[in-house]
């Protein structure tokens, strides 16, 4: 988490949409205190076959899209039930996928 944070420039001012795939996803609620104390506008998420794990608290503080291409039938009821926008679809499609969740929020 902490080379994410340092890859993230601090004078980012232009809104963010974060897309997280397995490895980070589960880390979203950690980073979105990250987000705010450097008062960055994250206008959404994008988690890719992996939900965020533990206490949600207050997250998501953003509109949030989970794309499976995985076949997770549990991640894509969780993230139903959390109703969130969801895109199942296979790995070749992914980047396509992903331009149009994006271009939901803009």
């Amino acid at each position: 988490m902490a080379q994410i944070c340092k890859a993230i420039s601090k004078d980012e001012k232009s809104p963010i949409h974060f897309v997280a795939f397995p490895g980070i996803a589960k880390h979203l609620p950690a980073l979105q205190i990250f987000f705010r104390t450097n008062h960055l506008d994250i206008r959404s998420y994008v988690c890719v076959n992996e939900l965020p794990v533990g206490h949600l608290g207050e997250w998501p503080d953003a509109p949030v899209t989970y794309i499976d291409f995985s076949g997770n039938q549990e991640n894509l009821n969780l993230a139903r039930l959390r109703n969130w926008n969801l895109v199942a679809t296979t790995e070749a499609e992914l980047q396509s996928e992903i331009i149009s969740c994006v271009a939901l929020y803009e």
